[in-house]
């Protein structure tokens, strides 16, 4: 029987056509991916960049901070008798004489006695004296400090250095500025040169010679650990176990600081409060302070001129920073060593 059936064979099988609009998304997908990967790339290397030179920068201030020595405490001996003083009043060895001599001792000693008796009465009662004001203890700590400090030769460099910020429990040593808003060192290094890493910075409303009742102090959680990235480790590794201490060293004077409080606290929390003024409020506000930490740490008693510095830093929590605080310690708290007073003497 004949095929009576079309005969394909030679014919070219029908190739759908692509869709011109798809086709164009999918090469701009591919674009854009291409061109985000690469502004990542950059950006990392760049941030990379930033951390090494600014950490570089930071290093070669360290110079004008040097490390003092650790001293052994020569403590003075119990056994520094005192010589005996001759009396100058010693007897003849004259019983007689003696004897006389002690009558007429007590009768004159009787007489000046009566005569001052008298005399008191006589006199109209003094007007009691207004006691004068007390004034603010001298916080400087005559206490040997960590390190040592050039500021002549920092000022050279930024005319807005304040102090230099030292806490010997994660080896931070960083020179500390004011702006004159907080916008500045955000991402200014000491040097002013545009870096992430920014600077150790006052709060633009503090006093600049740390007098503050509360001195706020700011600096990045960096991840490579510099600036205020290491501040953390203080909880989460105990350290503050170690040495609760820190230090704040201006071209007036050294202070020393007790932790009193470590603990993670709201943006906008009282923390960051700016007293104008010194009163009870400032005690109660430190009083509150102490009391939530996260951290135990020995007891600090307040007063109305008491200095506190908060040290601030970020989190993974954009809405929440982490703080440590500190009181400054009065001289006589500072445990000098009886070498230090003799030659403070």
């Amino acid at each position: 029987m004949a095929d009576h059936g079309k005969n394909t064979r030679g014919r070219k099988k029908k190739i759908p056509r692509r869709n011109p609009t798809l086709s164009h998304l999918l090469t701009l997908a591919i674009v854009l991916c291409g061109g985000i990967m690469l502004y990542s790339g950059y950006r990392l290397v760049t941030t990379l960049w930033q951390y090494r030179e600014g950490e570089k920068e930071y290093s070669n201030l360290r110079q004008y901070a040097v490390v003092n020595e650790l001293e052994e405490t020569e403590e003075a001996g119990d056994d520094t008798s005192l010589t005996p003083v001759p009396d100058e009043t010693a007897l003849s060895g004259d019983p007689a004489a003696d004897e006389a001599e002690k009558k007429e001792e007590s009768a004159e000693k009787e007489q000046e006695e009566e005569s001052k008796e008298e005399k008191e009465e006589k006199e109209e009662p003094e007007t009691p004296v207004e006691k004068p004001e007390e004034t603010e203890r001298d916080f400087r700590t005559t206490e040997k400090p960590p390190v040592t400090v050039d500021f002549e030769s920092l000022k050279a460099i930024n005319e807005d250095v304040v102090g230099w910020l030292y806490i010997g429990s994660l080896d931070l040593s960083y020179p500390i500025v004011q702006g004159e808003d907080d916008d500045y060192y955000l991402h200014r290094t000491f040097e002013q040169t545009y870096n992430f890493s920014g600077s150790i910075f006052v709060e633009y409303l503090n006093s600049s010679d740390f007098s503050d009742p509360n001195t706020i102090i700011y600096g990045h959680n960096m991840q490579n650990g510099s600036m205020f990235g290491y501040l953390l480790r203080l909880t989460a590794e105990d350290l503050y176990k170690k040495d609760p201490y820190f230090w704040i060293l201006t071209p007036d004077g050294n202070y020393k600081y007790a932790m009193f409080s470590i603990h993670e606290t709201a943006i906008s929390s009282e923390v960051y409060s700016i007293f104008g003024g010194r009163g009870t409020n400032f005690v109660d506000w430190a009083k509150n302070m102490q009391k939530i930490s996260e951290a135990d740490l020995k007891e600090q008693s307040f007063a109305l001129d008491s200095r506190v510095v908060t040290l601030s830093t970020c989190t993974n929590d954009s809405t929440a920073r982490y703080v440590v605080q500190g009181v400054a310690l009065a001289d006589e708290k500072t445990g000098q060593s009886k070498k230090a007073k003799a030659e403070a003497k």
